[in-house]
């Protein structure tokens, strides 16, 4: 029910986009769900026009009058209706509410084998839940106001879907760091800004080296100097 108004609107158009983005190989399905939950197919279907026109009169017709955020059983009849697929699935989640029993549902959704991209909308989300679901199963969470043009954070996950996923990340400091946070950098996007902190011994003279390869085979390199910044004087 809060996503009734101008964050369904901006919903609404930004899955009417991903239809007009989609190809007829490219198989789709769309679960809403509240206190209950509903699918549009019994199972993924090919994205042939007759089935993108039939998921178009689903959205015009569809509002924000199903309650509250049940998004457990949604996700776990989703991993199963996509459970003969032979290519990997991804799911794209948008929710505004309070998620509860977080800890199971994060667990089935790492063992599903779903690459999951969130997005969180509003200030009343579960934050903690969205990030650590996407974190999980290697996708990437998106936080959004309702105003802040919603639709284009939504767009850009589904963009995100069509990269490679990147198999190896390795950062090569000039000099081996005493800390560094994230220990270890999971997931990455073509597009995307990477903030990583490290805490070196000594000042580095040489850039640090981000090198990343991805399930295509195809190598990104790239470096950045590191650049001291004087101390303030009191």
């Amino acid at each position: 029910g809060s996503m009734s108004g101008d964050a369904m609107r901006q919903a609404k158009q930004a899955v009417r986009t991903i239809l007009d983005q989609l190809n007829d190989e490219d198989y789709f399905n769309l679960t809403v769900f509240g206190f209950n939950y509903q699918l549009l197919f019994p199972r993924p279907r090919k994205a042939l026009h007759k089935n993108r026109e039939t998921a178009r009169r689903f959205i015009d017709h569809f509002d924000a009058n199903m309650g509250g955020t049940e998004i457990g059983d949604a996700l776990q009849t989703t991993y199963l209706a996509d459970k003969k697929s032979l290519q990997p699935v991804d799911l794209l989640l948008i929710t505004d509410g309070e998620v509860w029993g977080q800890d199971t549902i994060i667990q089935q959704a790492k063992q599903s084998g779903h690459r999951i991209l969130s997005v969180g909308v509003g200030s009343a989300v579960s934050e903690g839940f969205v990030r650590k679901i996407a974190e999980v199963t290697g996708g990437a969470c998106e936080l959004v106001a309702p105003r802040e043009q919603m639709a284009q954070h939504i767009v850009r996950h589904f963009q995100r879907i069509r990269q490679p996923v990147a198999k190896k990340i390795e950062i090569n400091w000039p000099t081996q760091p005493m800390q560094q946070s994230p220990e270890r950098v999971k997931t990455l996007y073509v597009g995307d800004t990477m903030h990583l902190f490290a805490r070196l011994a000594e000042q580095p003279t040489q850039p640090v080296r981000l090198r990343v390869t991805f399930e295509d085979g195809q190598v990104d390199e790239q470096q950045v100097a590191l650049l001291a910044t004087p101390e303030h004087s009191r």
